[in-house]
């Protein structure tokens, strides 16, 4: 009859919404789980002070879910933490270098 195919087509209808809805999920699930994965693997980077995997691991997470802010902030206190050190090996070097000058004065003074 007419309602059966109705109530059939009603049926198919909403079991394709569900596998459809069923398939967004699992894509979804399997974006987080890559993007955690990347993070928690750029965290250890990090952690270890390994700056330039650890930027290069957060920029591929950046590429998997670019909405998510947290991979831009590690980005930017590893640019911190990277000019820091730069700023100090360069005060040390000045240093050093100082060190010597006075040095070579006293000998040749």
């Amino acid at each position: 009859t007419q309602i059966e195919a109705i109530n059939k087509s009603t049926a198919q209808n909403a079991l394709a919404k569900e596998t459809e809805k069923q398939k967004k999920e699992e894509e979804v699930r399997k974006i987080n789980e890559q993007y955690n994965a990347m993070i928690l693997k750029a965290d250890a980077f990090f952690n270890a002070k390994n700056y330039e995997e650890a930027r290069n691991t957060y920029q591929n997470a950046k590429i998997i879910k670019p909405q998510e802010s947290y991979p831009d902030t590690k980005i930017k206190s590893i640019d911190d933490e990277v000019l820091a050190i730069k700023l100090h090996d360069e005060a040390k070097i000045k240093k050093d270098q100082e060190e010597i000058q006075k040095k070579a004065k006293k000998k040749g003074g």
